[in-house]
């Protein structure tokens, strides 16, 4: 129903839009069949079908691929809706696949759409059973056309023929489930495969990078298989990267939210303007997105020259020290490290022990906390080297677990301290290694080092651990003010690394 606001209705036609060349289009056929079922598009809707389900002159569709990008709350499920219908009723597809990356989110596109189904005699009569038992949602006709509701997993979709997919919050498509349901569809012959979101932030979105490469694709246009249509303000920025254009300007709101005077308005979106961080209000409002660059995934969080910059051999160091050890989750390697507080305040960071995991392992630690007497001894809850912890308390030894919020804490301080020149190192080679393998994963709005692939962390994520265990110790327990550092009893790093391997490594 249109607003009765009185406001400007929105711009109805995308800022980036290409397609294939095509001869026709069934959109105007989707759009009649949903209005039938009492789903009435906006014009922005309708555009989006005329120009998805465009068709070569065999009567294929001319894109394999359609991507949209559009703000959340605009009316995009109804895209879908009308698409789906169109899909099972009218272009005879047999199957459907449509994939949430949250199983609510996929639950409640299967209740819209039964709803529509239900509440439209020539076409509910055409249905054979509709299936409700959990993760298996979906409807099946009577001539055998069906459509199945997925949350996405890695292997969401394998074992499926289907002749449209349809991926919802593409925002948060990790590459996995893509290449599950992508071969799912070579033995058909006119399949198309959805892709629609909103904007993606590399700093909340961990699996933003397959919509960023539709969008690339898209936006530079020209591309024989990929309708790319996107309704969001302008994104273009100054040499200082700042926005040329005012996030309140109504015409930028408007060109964002084609739902404007449908279902949005403008002074409610001036209210999310004022409550909203002002990045998540580009992001989530304006379809401007902080997208990863093609190469971004390589980058390691921690520069790996910045890092060599930071050897140094001959540290002061005081006698304050904490020890981590972590293992990878194959259990190939082992590695227990050490932080020292420095004399100036930093820290110095070392890995005394990298070898496989044995059950020497727990003596080893039994001797060093002997040795050391650190302030803390630091395990991953969730890591491999969890499997220490009972066998440790055995021995009347508490770890200092650290799960999800302190991991990225540390992972983060980690990072920022090698920038700031806060932590050093003696130049170890497995160290070195680990932070040239290192990515990131995300931790909540934080992010840590992502054990996936063939690096060997370990010795860095013990080393940050290490560090973490030792700040926060001290912090939580601060020494006494005197004496200060350069009074203090010291220690070398020589010594450090030495009475590590003596204590049996």
């Amino acid at each position: 129903m249109r607003s009765s606001s009185g406001e400007t209705d929105a711009w109805q036609t995308p800022r980036i839009c290409s397609a294939p060349a095509a001869l026709s289009s069934s959109g105007q056929d989707a759009v009649d069949l949903a209005a039938s079922a009492g789903l009435h598009l906006d014009p922005w809707q309708r555009n989006i079908l005329d120009v998805a389900l465009r068709e070569k002159p065999d009567g294929k569709w001319s894109s394999f691929e359609v991507g949209v990008l559009v703000s959340r709350q605009n009316g995009k499920g109804a895209i879908i809706e009308a698409r789906e219908l169109a899909g099972i009723f009218l272009f005879g597809e047999r199957l459907i696949i449509h994939s949430a990356h949250q199983f609510d989110t996929s639950l409640e596109a299967f209740r819209r759409l039964r709803f529509w189904i239900e509440n439209t005699p020539d076409l509910d009569r055409q249905v054979k059973k509709i299936n409700e038992a959990h993760g298996k949602e979906g409807i099946e006709l009577k001539n055998g056309n069906r459509i199945r509701f997925r949350a996405r997993t890695r292997s969401g979709g394998r074992g499926f023929s289907g002749d449209t997919v349809i991926l919802d919050e593409a925002m948060i498509l990790p590459e996995e489930s893509v290449g599950a349901l992508l071969p799912t569809m070579s033995a058909r012959p006119n399949a198309q495969l959805w892709y629609l979101g909103s904007a993606v932030d590399e700093e909340i979105h961990e699996h933003g990078m397959t919509f960023t490469r539709i969008r690339n694709r898209g936006v530079a246009g020209g591309d024989p298989s990929l309708a790319y249509i996107e309704h969001s303000a302008d994104d273009t920025r100054r040499d200082d990267d700042s926005l040329i254009i005012d996030p309140a300007d109504p015409r930028q709101i408007m060109a964002a939210n084609p739902g404007i005077g449908y279902r949005l308005t403008l002074s409610h979106i001036a209210k999310e303007r004022r409550s909203m961080p002002s990045r998540m209000y580009l992001v989530e409002r304006l379809g401007i997105g902080f997208w990863p660059t093609e190469d971004s995934e390589k980058v390691p969080p921690i520069d790996p020259e910045t890092w060599q910059r930071r050897s140094d051999k001959a540290p002061g160091l005081t006698q304050q020290i904490a020890i981590a050890v972590d293992m990878d989750p194959e259990l190939r390697w082992c590695s227990i490290a050490a932080a020292v507080l420095r004399t100036d305040g930093g820290v110095h960071v070392e890995v005394g022990y990298h070898e496989k995991p044995s059950r020497a392992v727990v003596p080893y630690l039994i001797a060093l906390i002997a040795r050391w007497n650190p302030v803390a001894l630091v395990i991953d809850s969730k890591g491999s080297a969890a499997y220490l912890r009972p066998l440790l308390m055995k021995e009347k030894i508490q770890p200092e677990d650290v799960t999800g919020a302190s991991m990225a804490q540390a992972c983060v301080g980690m990072q920022r301290a090698v920038d700031d020149d806060d932590v050093s190192h003696t130049g170890d080679p497995v160290l070195i290694d680990a932070v040239k393998g290192a990515k990131k994963r995300r931790i909540g709005d934080g992010w840590g080092f992502d054990r996936k692939g063939d690096s060997i962390i370990s010795p860095l994520v013990a080393v940050t651990l290490a560090r973490h265990g030792l700040l926060s110790t001290i912090t939580d327990n601060p020494p006494p003010a005197s004496p200060d550092f350069d009074t203090a009893e010291t220690t070398s790093a020589s010594d450090l690394v030495d009475d590590m391997l003596s204590a049996g490594f």
